[in-house]
């Protein structure tokens, strides 16, 4: 049965991006739906918060420079190394759209949801357009944020996530960082420097268990180092919030913060695919894909966040 492409890929993330590259390179048809997303612009601000932290760090404007006084007041720095930020994920993605679609993409700026089976049939918004697509594969690769864990007690917690944080009016005081997801470390790094009282909770016995242990230990020592409390082989208990922010409790104790940050793996929204309509049910921890990102149906598979 003719198809409109080999592989349709949802989600304008950066890793949809070299995927839709990748694909066309080795002569597919294919076409890449954004799903509402940004082209990474919520990873480009954070990138230039940190970078901008680190710029404060070197010319001893933060707390990092231990007894000499700042060369401006700690608001003025902040302010700026948010419209350094802002500056950053402002920067024209009109480049990349058009290399990839010069290669011969199907770019759509909209979004989609599955429709049908065998083939793959998705309906898809293309501005004013309203269009059926048909294609072999399809591939998801949307991002997502970090979702809070169930143990939740009294009031919905003003949680922060890696993009929220960069965008707060001033550092908080003290912040309980739930889990090890490598930018929510890299943030309590940058906090530090802020002179937040920064506390990593998680269930793992080391830091960045998947990865060579030496980088776990020579880790944990910088953040020792830095101040950074490390609550390791902490099962989480309850979470509440308080007129001070929240409390968190584990089996070790319980921590008191202004904040709560979300280090955990973050899962896109992928119930407005309306995938059961192909017999595909998502898990709440998120698309579950074998050693080829193959989930489990077989023309459909995850990459990314997904």
């Amino acid at each position: 049965m003719a198809v409109d492409y080999d592989l349709v890929i949802v989600g304008g993330t950066p890793a949809g991006a070299i995927a839709a590259n990748t694909a066309v390179r080795l002569g597919a048809r294919v076409a890449w739906v954004w799903q509402g997303a940004d082209l990474g612009q919520a990873q480009r601000q954070l990138q230039g918060w940190m970078w901008g932290t680190q710029r404060c760090v070197d010319a001893g404007w933060t707390a990092a420079i231990v007894g000499m006084p700042p060369l401006v007041l700690p608001d003025a720095a902040w302010r700026a190394v948010q419209q350094w930020a802002d500056l950053i994920a402002d920067l024209p993605r009109q480049p990349l759209t058009t290399a990839i679609t010069m290669a011969g993409v199907d770019v759509i700026q909209g979004s989609g949801q599955v429709v049908g089976d065998g083939p793959l049939r998705l309906r898809v918004d293309d501005g004013p357009l309203d269009r059926t697509v048909s294609t072999r594969r399809l591939l998801l690769a949307m991002a997502g944020d970090p979702a809070p864990p169930a143990i939740v007690e009294g009031d919905a917690i003003p949680w922060l996530t890696p993009t929220s944080l960069a965008q707060q009016s001033q550092p908080p005081d003290s912040l309980i960082v739930l889990g090890q997801q490598p930018v929510a470390l890299a943030l309590a790094q940058a906090l530090a420097t802020w002179g937040t009282q920064v506390h990593v909770l998680s269930s793992a016995t080391t830091l960045l268990p998947q990865e060579d242990p030496a980088i776990g230990q020579w880790l944990q020592a910088q953040f020792a180092a830095m101040g950074i409390h490390l609550h390791l082989g902490a099962s989480l208990q309850h979470i509440k919030k308080t007129a001070a922010g929240v409390d968190v409790t584990s089996a070790t104790g319980t921590i008191q913060a202004a904040a709560a940050l979300l280090g955990t793996v973050p899962r896109p929204l992928l119930q407005a695919l309306h995938l059961k309509a192909v017999g595909l049910t998502v898990p709440p921890q998120g698309l579950t894909v074998n050693g080829y990102l193959q989930s489990d149906h077989p023309d459909i598979y995850g990459c990314g966040g997904s």
